[in-house]
């Protein structure tokens, strides 16, 4: 199967990447930046603290309200910023959608352009004084990101995977969770955290999304002049690498009051993405446990009830294939 649309990848400043995806599918324009970096403890939980912060505003945008108008006024836009992981590393992520304005009228023009200025400004200005990040704002998404790391543990699927994450890859980038510790929460201010936005604008890997149907010339002549603040050059990416297998086996057990028991099976497969070998991993995966209609699901689930549901996945980049099963 061919994949859907043009894709261009376009440097456009000094660790900066525009990658165009024009696709005539879809009536929207939608536009991710993605600023990204390994994992690394104590940094993680800025980063994370940083992707709430951007969801508060802008100076110019200083409320909820005021944010959620403004995104109305773009004929119902869609924007939101998370915190996203990859392997062993982490990204802010930003994402603004907005309708195609071929589809309006004259009178309408601009929306794309009003769009763009407000990325612009929630990385440039988010809300605060120009000094500092709101300290209100800081201290309450402090306390809701650290009830969201709290509240995983009884979603013990995700709980159980991270824990194996955790135990298999422990003393590597892989294990650290996106989401930060909250043991690092409390000594992180809101003029430091700014310094570190800004910080990250100047020297880290930013890339920039963008898919619809549009023109490359325009979109590209768009974007250089968006990202226009001063680029040092960026610390070298630091690339996926195969862990080689350290020791035997383990066996992890942790008990706890529960109907259904979490089962997780990590394996190291040496092979990551891009490998010649990767297409016959994917295919792996497919046939033991990537569907319903797979090995594991249709042995274990349907013909010999052991489990509620069964089913693996990979981890790209690196290297990873994980067994999950649900047991009564």
């Amino acid at each position: 199967m061919r994949p859907v649309g043009e894709l261009t990848h376009i440097p456009l400043a000094t660790g900066v990447f525009l990658h165009l995806h024009r696709v005539p599918l879809y009536k929207t324009v939608r536009i991710d930046i993605c600023i990204g970096e390994q994992l690394r403890q104590g940094r993680n939980s800025h980063l994370a603290l940083i992707s709430r912060l951007l969801e508060r505003g802008t100076r110019n945008l200083p409320d909820l309200q005021s944010l959620n108008r403004f995104i109305d006024e773009l004929y119902g836009a869609h924007y939101y910023a998370a915190v996203d992981k990859l392997g062993e590393y982490q990204f802010i992520h930003l994402c603004l959608e907005l309708i195609d304005e071929k589809y309006l009228a004259n009178a309408d023009k601009g929306v794309f352009s009003r769009g763009l200025f407000f990325l612009r400004e929630i990385l440039l200005a988010p809300a605060g004084d120009g000094r500092q990040f709101k300290p209100d704002y800081l201290s309450q998404e402090k306390y809701f990101l650290a009830r969201q790391i709290f509240d995983s543990f009884n979603d013990k699927t995700e709980y159980a995977q991270q824990r194996c994450i955790e135990e298999m890859c422990r003393g590597e980038s892989i294990a650290l969770s996106a989401f930060g510790d909250p043991a690092y929460f409390d000594a992180v201010d809101a003029g430091q955290l700014l310094d570190f936005h800004r910080g990250l604008l100047e020297s880290n890997r930013i890339d920039v999304f963008v898919s619809g149907d549009f023109d490359p010339e325009y979109m590209q002549a768009t974007f250089e002049g968006f990202i226009n603040w001063e680029r040092r050059e960026p610390d070298s990416v630091v690339q996926p690498r195969i862990k080689p297998f350290l020791g035997p086996a383990r066996e992890i057990f942790e008990f706890q009051e529960l109907q259904q028991a979490q089962m997780v099976l990590g394996y190291r497969t040496s092979i990551l993405y891009g490998m010649e070998d990767y297409p016959a991993l994917v295919l792996l995966n497919l046939v033991l446990g990537g569907d319903g209609q797979s090995r594991l699901f249709k042995q274990l689930r349907e013909e010999e009830g052991l489990c509620y549901y069964a089913a693996s996945h990979v981890e790209a980049l690196s290297g990873l294939l994980f067994v999950v099963a649900a047991i009564e």
